[in-house]
């Protein structure tokens, strides 16, 4: 008897092991996604305006997932292109403003992981820091290499042993276009010259809405660079210096006297500044011009240097 009840129990502790393990094998696996690689990108410095690439390795899934999803973001904007290549998603975007007091922030880029899978086992978010400048010029850094200027700078092509590009002018809300010259010394950016024409909007102007157009365009620079240094300003007069004309960004009630002027003896306006990168020169003179309502308009030209 003894025996037949040993019989019994050990039949009974295999058939329940039996059962544990059908059950255990009928559960469903928790998937996992693995971890992310380190987020890269296709440049070193990081300028205001710059279409930017970054990339990074996407983590392997330990089953399929159907919903899941890698979104990227920059300071939490989803702005931008994604495709994924062998494994590695590459997020294109373009580096949003600066606030107008500052030169230079800090931006978060991230890359997650989600699905609808409350179960899965996501990878912690991939992050990396980008410190955002203020560009030297529009859309560049001086020093910057031929190759990466030209990648910057939409249209800019190589003309007459230069360097050009029609742009769409980022100091004026309307649609007018600027004119830039990029000059390169051993293969880095060096110089940056760009042309410009003024009109003033309204017909039969007087003579002060001339430079007081001008005027509004030299303050829109100087707020856009942070130039709040004015080394110089002056009326040239064919090789003469006259030190009549002195830059004031608020103060308009001599500028009819110096359009006259200017105009009557060929002469030009020039402004010297800097900021703690750029030194800027900009010349301005008054033309007649049959295109123009009034019959006039003002040529502006603008040269950026690195300060020395």
């Amino acid at each position: 008897m003894t025996r037949t009840f040993k019989l019994a129990l050990f039949s009974l502790c295999s058939l329940m092991f039996l059962i544990s393990s059908c059950s255990s094998d009928n559960t469903p696996a928790i998937p996992e996604v693995g971890n992310f690689g380190e987020i890269k990108f296709d440049r070193e410095k990081f300028g205001a305006g710059q279409t930017v690439t970054a990339s990074c390795q996407l983590p392997s899934t330990s089953s399929d997932i159907s919903d899941l999803v890698y979104t990227w973001s920059v300071n939490g904007n989803e702005l931008g292109s994604t495709k994924v290549e062998n494994g590695i998603s590459y997020f294109t975007f373009i580096v949003p403003s600066l606030d107008t007091n500052t030169n230079e922030a800090d931006y978060k880029v991230e890359l997650k992981a989600s699905t609808s899978y409350t179960e899965a086992k996501l990878p912690a978010t991939a992050t990396a820091t980008i410190k955002v400048q203020r560009p030297d010029v529009y859309l560049s850094f001086f020093g910057d290499s031929q190759e990466l200027t030209i990648k910057n700078v939409p249209g800019l092509g190589e003309s007459n042993n230069g360097y050009y590009a029609t742009l769409k002018d980022y100091l004026r809300s309307n649609s007018l276009n600027v004119v830039c010259q990029y000059n390169f010394t051993d293969n880095k950016l060096a110089r940056v010259e760009e042309m410009r024409e003024m009109i003033p909007e309204r017909s039969n102007v007087q003579w002060y809405s001339y430079l007081k157009t001008f005027n509004g365009l030299i303050k829109s620079t100087m707020d856009y660079y942070k130039i709040t240094t004015i080394d110089q300003s002056y009326i040239s007069l064919s090789g003469k210096i006259s030190k009549d004309y002195a830059y004031n960004s608020t103060d308009n009630t001599y500028l009819g006297e110096a359009a006259e002027y200017l105009l009557q003896n060929q002469g030009q306006i020039i402004i010297y500044g800097h900021n703690n990168n750029t030194e800027l020169a900009i010349s301005a003179v008054i033309v007649e011009k049959s295109e123009s309502p009034t019959g006039y308009l003002v040529n502006c030209r603008y040269i950026y240097t690195p300060k020395q």
